[in-house]
């Protein structure tokens, strides 16, 4: 006898039984695809080597058991790093899940490669759960969760680093919440196990990312304020209403240590962002439609690719899939088909994701609501493209009701449909694409590195200070080349100069770093630094060889190259024993405190950030903050290019009686300034930094 024939609570536990077989057979499948695509075995060889995964490595290695970070002391020595003002409260559920494997683990790049399955895992069971939750059979509903899993938004975020934005659980939260909130009036009472679930929404959302809790506001407000425009009630957007004070509470809870910390901090200026950010980073709708150099469509996707911005190539998650797409637009569709009489509970959901498809063009698009936030001052969320992943879930989920009302009137056999269902998941997998990522590379640059920081400790010391070059400070180009890595493999022994907030006492580096050879060897030496360490193939250094034959004239030949060429380091302690002994100890002490006088280096009228310089407005100007009781006179240096005009080196002489000077940037606006370089004038003259005469080191600073 059937299962159909038996007791009641026999057919409930038979369906509790293929419910969650249908789940561990769609967490399966992302699993296996996710071990083949991302090979995160051997656990000690990293997934992720490259743009932001260094930091967030760091930033694992700093969290505590509740997932907030705390300074890290192997960075911008000889201060440290205090991750407390970094904005990381709206990432504390993946900072914990992160701590707790890096401690079962044993390393944080072991940590790494667990949580990329761990959050795939996670996503197509979430979406599988929503898929279902809409009415999707399992099939339809398991492949369409596996497509999503692997969505262009998961291979951008992989291939940039991107460690808090890899895993889509959180959108389809989102999405679920706003149709939750909308599909029953609002003197209903939902049941209790309805709110515990949405309250668990709520808060895993709103701890795992500040982008996609930004995105769930968004997609919430647009579908009840629809809701409640077409049902005539303002009762209707009570319920969403109380699910986005609940992301805001949640979120903004979470983030008061990091409000408090950088509360008067001096570095907390460095993380403003501009609106020709946002702008820069809005959605081009003709970017949705750029599809990747092996797609099958060969030569249309190189006419699409030419319909698409300059800014857009595959893989930076503005990419949305073919499949994806045409359900974007069927939902469209069949939104106004019906939207007057939906014809069941498939259709209301359609229409809702239809909204969805509205707000997200609306908001994300250049020149949309996302781009006039920007001009408002509300730039923290800047890169309103990646908005496209709702899209993505939305296409997948509306497609599929579309697709099943089809299969339900037509007499296709079962195996028919399986067939049909897995050949079109194959397509849409093939269609999105994966993350190119060379693994063989990745392991030997971490070798590398790590073979490397183990050199630097047995011939100079395991706490040894290390400069690097080139010179980057937070957040002008934070995931910039290789310049953590070796932090990551120290274990918090040896103590490096990257890694610091612009507008703090690690500013000197940067004016420093723009000096002749000659007195930039000998500061670095006297500020107390045992080795010079620099990134030979750094997107920043434009002539690797020049910027080593300056430095080979001052120290000589390097102590050392990594076994694959990316770095070579110098020993600065010959260097540093020399001035000791022809000045003595107190005199060479006395130019470290000179060189490393702490003034934070901030910009006021900063209207765009580039690779060139920051753009000024009308009334632009360097703002110079004294970090301690020292008011003496310091040189300001700074290279100016009027838009337009001749650029020009503009050098001045201001004392810092007050704890910030303002030195206004000369020339109409806009004008761009570079080089920006602050020196205190008893250094000028400082016979062990001696004289500043010859070129300047060839682009090593940000």
């Amino acid at each position: 006898m059937g299962a159909e024939g038996g007791s009641p609570e026999r057919v409930a536990v038979v369906e509790g039984c293929r419910r969650w077989w249908h789940v561990v057979v769609v967490a399966g499948i992302a699993l296996f695809l996710a071990v083949v695509v991302l090979h995160p075995f051997p656990l000690s060889d990293p997934v992720l080597y490259r743009g932001d995964a260094f930091q967030h490595e760091i930033l694992t290695g700093a969290a505590d058991g509740w997932g907030s970070p705390a300074p890290s002391a192997d960075l911008a020595a000889p201060d440290s790093v205090d991750w407390s003002v970094f904005p990381t409260g709206t990432e504390r559920l993946q900072l914990f899940v992160l701590h707790a494997l890096r401690v079962a683990s044993g390393g944080v790049i072991a940590a790494v490669n667990l949580y990329l399955l761990v959050g795939v895992v996670v996503t197509a069971v979430v979406a599988f759960a929503v898929l279902r939750w809409m009415g999707l059979r399992p099939l339809l509903a398991g492949a369409a969760a596996v497509v999503f899993t692997f969505a262009p938004a998961f291979s951008s975020a992989v291939f940039q680093g991107h460690l808090f934005l890899f895993a889509l659980y959180p959108v389809a939260l989102a999405v679920w919440l706003a149709l939750w909130s909308t599909m029953t009036g609002p003197r209903s009472r939902p049941p209790r196990s309805e709110l515990v679930l949405a309250t668990s929404a709520v808060v895993v959302t709103s701890l795992s990312s500040a982008y996609y809790t930004a995105f769930a506001v968004v997609v919430i407000l647009a579908v009840g304020s629809a809701v409640a425009a077409r049902r005539r009630s303002v009762s209707s957007l009570l319920r969403p209403g109380a699910v986005v004070l609940g992301l805001a509470a949640v979120a903004g809870a979470s983030l008061v240590p990091n409000l408090i910390a950088r509360r008067g901090d001096p570095a907390a200026g460095a993380l403003r962002r501009t609106a020709a950010d946002v702008w820069r980073y809005s959605l081009r709708p003709q970017d949705l439609l750029v599809l990747g150099d092996d797609h099958p469509l060969g030569p249309l996707a190189r006419g699409l690719r030419e319909l698409g911005s300059s800014a857009v190539r595959p893989g930076t998650g503005t990419v949305l899939g073919l499949f994806a797409l045409v359900g974007c637009v069927g939902c469209l569709i069949v939104a106004l088909r019906h939207a007057r009489a939906p014809r069941d509970r498939s259709d209301r959901i359609v229409g809702r994701l239809a909204v969805v498809v509205g707000a997200v063009m609306a908001v994300a698009t250049v020149g949309g609501i996302g781009s006039w936030l920007g001009e408002l001052g509300f730039t923290q969320v800047r890169a309103w493209s990646r908005m496209v992943v709702v899209l993505s879930f939305v296409g997948l989920a509306a497609g599929g009701l579309i697709l099943q009302r089809q299969i339900s009137t037509r007499s296709w056999s079962a195996p028919r449909v399986a067939i049909g269902t897995v050949v079109i998941a194959a397509l849409a997998l093939l269609d999105q694409g994966f993350p190119a990522l060379d693994h063989a590379a990745a392991a030997q640059q971490a070798g590398s590195d790590a073979e490397l920081v183990s050199v630097i400790e047995s011939q100079v010391g395991a706490t040894a200070r290390v400069f690097e070059l080139p010179v980057v400070s937070f957040p002008d180009d934070p995931g910039s080349g290789r310049l953590l890595a070796p932090a990551v493999h120290s274990d918090g022994h040896l103590r490096f100069s990257a890694g610091f907030f612009r507008g703090g006492e690690s500013d000197w580096q940067l004016s420093w770093c723009r000096q002749p050879a000659g007195a930039f060897v000998r500061a670095v030496a006297v500020a107390g630094y045992d080795a010079l360490l620099i990134q030979r193939n750094h997107h920043l250094v434009a002539d690797p060889a020049a910027l080593q034959a300056q430095l080979d004239a001052q120290l000589g030949a390097p102590t050392g190259t990594s076994r694959d060429g990316a770095f070579v380091w110098y020993d600065l302690r010959p260097l540093r024993a020399e001035l000791i002994d022809r000045f003595g100890e107190r005199a060479v002490a006395r130019s470290g405190d000179l060189v490393q006088r702490p003034i934070g280096v901030d910009y006021a009228g900063v209207t765009d950030l580039r690779m060139s310089g920051r753009v000024m407005a009308g009334g632009g100007a360097v703002r110079l903050r004294r970090l301690d009781g020292d008011g003496g006179p310091v040189e300001v240096t700074m290279h100016v290019q009027p838009d337009g005009g001749e650029g020009r080196t503009v050098r001045s002489e201001s004392d810092l009686d007050e704890v910030v000077t303002e030195i206004p940037v000369p020339g109409p606006a806009p004008t761009t300034v570079s080089g920006l370089s602050v020196i205190d004038v008893r250094a000028l003259d400082d016979p062990v930094l001696g004289p500043r005469d010859g070129d300047g080191l060839p682009a090593v600073c940000m």
